[in-house]
């Protein structure tokens, strides 16, 4: 009980800068255990326990149910620490953790109480493209399908989706979102290890749902990309009178993927000061790469592209809360079209990350290439990345621009 009661407290004075200096000081330990929790598809059960431990899952989880209720750049600030070890862990961590706020903007006060009972750890993967189908019935829906790439999914306790849904007369009707229990869903085993490239410790498997019944009050219209505020808010702005829970998710999706990167790109930095400081040029003359004229410039090159995209996401992270907060104050219209604009400087931190770690690789020499080379996992990590819908630059550009000169947005 006295250990309890000592947690307790030590979670209740918890300060933004302290909750960041905890993933900080993870790193060593998380550089360590990198490529096995990449091989094994996601970070052990003991690293998870101590991730439960640090707080790292109640960062955005509102304070009535044990939550810290952090702003935006708090969080993206542990992801940064934890990515600059292992990008892979810190994507898996950072998007089971960070559904809290999807949970706590647009579910009602009944589902918000079951979803955070666990001491507000509401850990939580996501997939927003509806998938499946939710067949209604009396009291609530019947879910069968599956849906992929679930990050975070091997430690988390509920699972959140979208699915096309069917009145009962099997006629199309609006999209729900959904939460459902970790032990109602199958998790397939298609990730990590040799399955993919990079990002293996992400745990992103395919999750499969087979006929499983849950109540209405585990689902809400999934309108959350295109909804407008109102004069009202969401559910979770009405309860908790935060403007982090009025749930503009456009920009918050591009942050919370961004942020494992711009975390890589600062540990591929490290790793190239190593060794530029350790190693010798392979071209004429001989001397220590410290001392080249184009390592120097690599380097400083590589340094500011770092240094930028971390100060664009966290500036993105700002400009984002601030815009939660103009609303709140004076209803400051904080529309889905401004949410898609921000995402795209959110985005843009991703793409100069993945560009400066593809700088730092290729001009390292081979030995950069080799297994077990810190370089080559930041490479695969970002080279993976790069795959996702939201690095195709030209696709989100042309969502954004379609959006702005008056034609709405695509994604």
């Amino acid at each position: 009980m006295t250990n309890v009661i000592r947690e307790q407290a030590n979670q209740a004075t918890i300060t933004p800068k302290g909750i960041i200096a905890r993933a900080a000081a993870m790193r060593e330990e998380l550089s360590s255990e990198c490529e096995a929790n990449n091989a094994n598809g996601g970070c052990s059960v003991e690293r998870h326990e101590k991730f439960k431990q640090a707080g790292f899952y109640r960062m955005l989880a509102p304070k009535v149910y044990g939550g810290f209720e952090m702003d935006l750049e708090t969080f993206l600030s542990v992801v940064i620490e934890i990515g600059r070890a292992d990008p892979g862990t810190a994507w898996g961590m950072g998007l089971s953790a960070g559904h809290a706020l999807h949970l706590a903007a647009y579910f009602p006060e009944e589902a918000q109480r079951e979803g955070f009972a666990d001491q507000a750890d509401f850990i939580c993967p996501q997939r927003a493209l509806p998938s499946g189908r939710a067949e209604k019935v009396e009291g609530g829906y019947v879910l069968t399908g599956d849906w992929a790439y679930a990050s975070g999914v091997p430690h988390s306790n509920w699972f959140m989706g979208a699915a096309n849904a069917f009145d009962q007369n099997q006629q199309p009707i609006a999209p729900i979102g959904f939460i459902i229990p970790r032990e109602q869903i199958e998790v397939l085993n298609d990730w990590g290890g040799d399955l993919v490239l990079g990002l293996q410790a992400t745990g992103s498997n395919t999750i499969r749902i087979t006929k499983k019944f849950i109540p209405d009050r585990w689902t809400a219209l999934f309108d959350w990309p295109r909804r407008e505020l109102g004069e009202d808010g969401t559910i979770g702005y009405q309860l908790h009178a935060n403007p982090l829970y009025l749930g503009r998710i456009m920009t918050y999706f591009g942050c919370e993927l961004a942020a494992p990167m711009v975390g890589a790109a600062k540990g591929a930095l490290d790793e190239y000061k190593r060794l530029i400081e350790s190693q010798k040029t392979n071209f004429p003359p001989p001397m220590p790469r410290s001392e080249s004229h184009f390592f120097q410039q690599w380097y400083g090159e590589a340094m500011g592209m770092v240094d930028a995209a971390e100060l664009l996401l966290l500036g993105t992270a700002r400009r984002y809360t601030a815009a939660c907060d103009a609303w709140a104050r004076d209803r400051t219209p904080f529309t889905c079209l401004d949410d898609a604009r921000m995402r795209q400087t959110a985005l843009m931190a991703g793409k100069i990350a993945c560009d400066a770690i593809q700088l730092m690789f290729t001009s390292s020499g081979t030995t950069a290439a080799r297994t077990g080379s810190r370089l080559l996992r930041f490479f695969k990590d970002a080279s993976t990345y790069r795959t996702h819908v939201t690095s195709q630059w030209q696709v989100m550009t042309h969502s954004a621009g379609k959006g702005a000169l008056g034609f709405g947005v695509t994604l």
